[in-house]
């Protein structure tokens, strides 16, 4: 007969794979985002299965290779808002 402690073992057995599982698969999915998302290739969800919290946080301290990519959109978006200035200051003169 099962008593409450068996219920209690396999239950807690139970819960503790499924985090397993979860755990097995989401440290590559978000290793493999994170890495996407600052430039690199997809192998990094196999190095996420290997490695996995290792691979996360080395992946999280690599430098973001689109950060060129970044810099030259802000600058873009600064010579827009400086050049949206410059008419609103020219349209303003030419009303008084």
């Amino acid at each position: 007969m099962y008593d409450l402690m068996d219920l209690v073992r396999g239950s807690l057995g139970f819960i503790l794979i499924v985090l397993l599982i979860c755990y097995i698969f989401a440290i590559p999915f978000f290793t493999s985002w994170l890495a996407s998302q600052k430039g690199y290739s997809g192998v990094w969800f196999l190095l996420g299965l290997i490695f996995g919290i290792l691979a996360f946080l080395a992946i999280g301290f690599a430098p973001d290779k689109n950060i060129n990519e970044i810099a030259s959109t802000v600058d873009s978006l600064k010579k827009s808002l400086k050049n949206q200035n410059t008419v609103k200051t020219n349209n303003n003169d030419e009303k008084e």
